[in-house]
């Protein structure tokens, strides 16, 4: 997956992240820019890196950080859907058991104050805030843990979105009880730079905390976080499967939660979109598939048509 910032793509894989630059989009298609020096650059012919043997095309490698240097916690086991199913033969791991250190989403943002680039990487048990302004070298500034406890072995659990509107983070997860946090990212400009390599024992990189947190009793969990900065508004979807004691109802359609951070981005009012009722006047099944609610949203994207 690549979510591209500017001229600067970042990429994300199984069991860590990389950072890759010297891309320009023009007309949509990825042209590598010759002048950019990469340190494991790409062979075209081979679509192989000359060194990681990483599968690529017109892409370079210019650093990679495991997800221990990014400072999760997270397992290296993961179990899902394994209740029911006969034990594997001796020696072998179970066919539903996999290695577990994801990264479930990764966005980048630009510091309007000091054009500092940065990433912000998003696991099992928090989120990772990274200064990628030289890609070489990229600095692991903090880690914010997750406010609520996942435990092990727990389908769903690793799942969580981040979304970045006017310099402020909104951090959600699907895991019950994860709720909103919220963080300005213009603080990641006075962080120290530490100036050696992270630490590759996992939690050991400083921790960071929430300017706030929307917590169980106003959000519950998330599936997906949205941006909606035309209109001034984070919509919150995904939600109802673990949680009941939020502020909108699930069950009578209130399916998506909508932060004004127009007017307070830090402390945001809340409200409720009733898209059940809309969608499902008599309420009756079947809803979407593999949902028990009418009016689920998993995701979205949002903006004003100003077509005709």
């Amino acid at each position: 997956m690549i979510h591209s910032l500017n001229s600067m793509d970042v990429l994300h894989r199984k069991g860590g992240l990389m950072h890759l630059r010297g891309f320009e989009k023009i007309q949509g298609i990825l042209k590598r820019n010759n002048k950019v020096s990469g340190i494991d650059r790409c062979n075209d012919k081979k679509g192989e890196t000359e060194h990681g043997k990483l599968s690529c095309y017109k892409m370079d490698q210019h650093s990679f950080i495991t997800n221990a240097q990014l400072g999760s916690q997270a397992a290296t086991k993961y179990t899902i859907d394994c209740d029911g199913e006969p034990p594997p033969p001796e020696g072998l791991e179970h066919p539903c058991e996999e290695g577990f250190d994801w990264i479930s989403d990764l966005w980048g943002w630009v510091s309007p104050n000091t054009n500092k680039r940065y990433a912000l990487a998003k696991v099992w048990d928090g989120i990772s805030f990274l200064d990628i302004t030289d890609t070489t070298h990229p600095i692991v500034l903090g880690f914010m843990d997750s406010n609520v406890t996942i435990p092990v072995g727990v389908p769903d659990g690793y799942w969580g979105d981040h979304k970045i509107v006017d310099d402020v983070v909104y951090i959600g997860a699907e895991w019950e009880g994860s709720g909103i946090q919220i963080y300005d990212l213009k603080q990641l400009d006075d962080l120290p730079r530490p100036t050696n390599d992270p630490p590759l024992e996992r939690g050991k990189v400083h921790r960071i905390k929430p300017d706030n947190w929307l917590s169980l009793s106003s959000i519950g969990h998330t599936h997906n976080i949205v941006a909606f900065p035309e209109l001034g508004k984070v919509l919150a979807v995904g939600i109802g499967f673990y949680d009941d004691n939020t502020a909108c109802d699930w069950s009578v359609g209130d399916t998506v939660i909508v932060l004004d951070v127009a007017s307070d981005p830090i402390d945001p009012p809340i409200s409720c979109l009733n898209i059940g009722s809309e969608i499902n006047t008599g309420y009756i099944d079947p809803y979407a598939q593999f949902n028990s609610n009418s009016g689920y949203v998993h995701d979205a994207h949002c903006f004003v048509y100003k077509g005709e």
